[in-house]
């Protein structure tokens, strides 16, 4: 039994002469609080100095666009847009990544912020370790970075469904006939998810209160018996044994907690990590096929108009696919980045769930433990750096919604050929503007929305990271 098996453990070390509940008192206290190493605190103090430095940059990322005029400020600070597909009538929402990712790192660096301080504290102060919780903040760290990735994912989910018809993966071209199912499946996950990660809160900290209560109970008791033991009085031994194993049980129920919850967000990482290399996969591989259609194509009798600017210009192929390329960098960094701070955390995830005891009672695996978490938020932070220069370069690679008639649609079709041959837009179409016949003026409006239509078709990629 664990309970006897301590009690051998005590003896075993216990020094000749001395007094053995005074021992056990010691014994009890590392085992519960045990030493860190000095380098913890420096790392501590670091990581605070980094996810501080994330805060600012995600700040800027959400604040910058309002200095820009309406126009952009539309096109950049927006929570959802309607996108229609094709003939049919229910919208794909699609969500604004940008600010998914600024806003749900800054909430994460915060509470990242918050952890660090806590566990600094924690590792100066013992009864305050036994106050803050601190496997609970966690929680809502893992929570919000998880929002981010879920976001990110779905925005590039609803991207590739609003591509022309041929450029759609075939698993996806079922979708097409169920928006509605698309936009309650992607809300509803992260709600589970969301109420999933409130139940384990509340239950890692009654559990971390049991425990807190049976330590106490129990350290107050040998503390009597080691003064009774010094005064030549009796000692009740077999209460104490029973409050050790009580003890021992709670605390063995606390490891058992924070094992299960660790691999339950790694089977969630795991999901999420499916879901997003299946949707961001997807529009990496169909910029890079765009790079090498674009150049083949020759605008023939199209003018386009910025809804911003009244003059009329008309791009060549070899701009167009510059745009695509730079494009085409942005969308395969950023997802190579959210790729890797996924991995990271499930790797996290499974080493927490594997050495819950260690990280538990042991000083080295607890202290280990405590910057784990930290660090993905720094890879994370990259990701907004790429969100930066998006903002500060105006990176906008995606056509918005055409407002033209039926009858313009169909001409949409002969206003692009490429090798003699007419293209219905299968193929890309760029820019926030307006692409018309010669003679009725069409104009798009910057940043509204994307769909792809029954005869002239866009490629919807703007928005989606």
């Amino acid at each position: 039994m664990a309970e006897a098996t301590m009690v051998q453990t005590l003896m075993e070390n216990l020094p000749a002469g001395a007094n053995p509940y005074a021992f056990g008192l010691h014994f009890l206290e590392e085992r519960r609080f045990p030493p860190v190493p000095g380098s913890t605190f420096k790392i501590l103090i670091g990581f605070a100095v980094i996810h501080m430095c994330i805060i600012s940059v995600s700040c800027a990322v959400i604040m910058v666009p309002l200095l820009y005029n309406q126009a952009k400020r539309r096109k950049y600070l927006w929570v959802t847009k309607m996108v229609y597909a094709g003939t049919v009538q229910v919208p794909f929402r699609v969500p604004n990544s940008l600010l998914a990712v600024a806003g749900s790192q800054l909430v994460s660096s915060i509470l990242c912020l918050l952890y660090t301080c806590l566990d600094y504290v924690s590792f100066k102060s013992p009864d305050m370790a036994s106050k803050v919780y601190l496997y609970a903040w966690v929680q809502l760290m893992w929570l919000f970075g998880f929002f981010g990735y879920w976001i990110t994912g779905w925005a590039g989910l609803c991207t590739i469904l609003c591509s022309p018809f041929p450029r759609i993966p075939r698993p996806f071209r079922p979708l097409l006939s169920r928006p509605d199912l698309v936009n309650l499946f992607s809300l509803l996950f992260p709600g589970a998810v969301a109420a999933g990660t409130f139940a384990w809160i509340a239950s890692l900290v009654l559990a971390y209160h049991d425990e807190s209560e049976a330590y106490h109970h129990l350290h107050a008791m040998v503390e009597v018996a080691a003064e009774q033991f010094d005064a030549k009085k009796a000692v009740n031994f077999m209460q104490l044994y029973k409050a050790s194993a009580i003890y021992i049980q709670i605390n063995r129920r606390l490891t058992q907690r924070l094992r299960w919850n660790s691999f339950c967000w790694a089977a969630v990482g795991l999901l999420t990590l499916g879901f997003f290399m299946l949707s961001g996969g997807s529009l990496v591989e169909l910029l890079r096929r765009s790079q090498t259609k674009v150049k083949d194509m020759n605008p023939t009798r199209t003018r386009v108009k910025h809804s911003s600017d009244e003059t009329f210009s008309q791009p060549g192929p070899a701009q167009i696919a510059l745009e695509l390329k730079r494009g085409y960098i942005y969308v395969l960094c950023h997802f190579s980045v959210m790729m890797v701070s996924m991995a990271y955390t499930i790797a996290v995830c499974l080493l927490i769930g594997i050495k819950a005891d260690e990280v538990v009672l042991d000083s080295y695996w607890r202290s280990l433990g405590s910057w784990l978490y930290l660090v993905c938020g720094v890879i994370v932070a990259f990701a907004l750096v790429l969100q930066s220069w998006r903002i500060f370069t105006d990176l906008d690679i995606i056509i918005t919604e055409s407002e033209a008639t039926n009858t313009e649609r169909g001409d949409l079709n002969e206003t692009w050929t490429c090798g003699g041959e007419s293209l219905c837009m299968d193929n890309l179409s760029i820019h926030d503007g307006k692409y018309s016949s010669d003679t009725p003026e069409v104009q798009i409006h910057q940043a509204v929305m994307g769909v792809r239509l029954q005869k002239a078709q866009v490629v919807v990629i703007r928005r989606a990271f």
